[in-house]
């Protein structure tokens, strides 16, 4: 899929994902997920997406936590504006 923001996932809203995959997404920011507030990714593969800004995430509000994540063969990984992200 192709959009704006988001091309996996657009989120505006508490977002908890688990055992996902999000591939092959084109947006202009956030590829496989935008994110402007707090998000979990639990054994969540993002690969294969592209965007101009964050290829595999784009996160610009609240906590983004990666526990047991892969980010990879993105057109870029995680863009990470006036967010936090938390590995586990």
């Amino acid at each position: 899929s192709s959009t704006e923001r988001g091309g996996g996932i657009a989120n505006t809203a508490r977002l908890m994902l688990s055992d996902s995959t999000l591939r092959n997404n084109q947006a202009n920011q956030g590829g496989g997920l935008f994110s402007d507030e707090a998000t979990m990714l639990s054994n969540v593969t993002v690969s294969g997406n592209q965007a101009n800004q964050g290829g595999g995430i784009f996160s610009t509000a609240g906590t983004t936590e990666l526990q047991s994540a892969t980010i990879a063969n993105n057109s870029d990984g995680i863009l990470n504006f006036v967010a936090t992200i938390e590995l586990r």
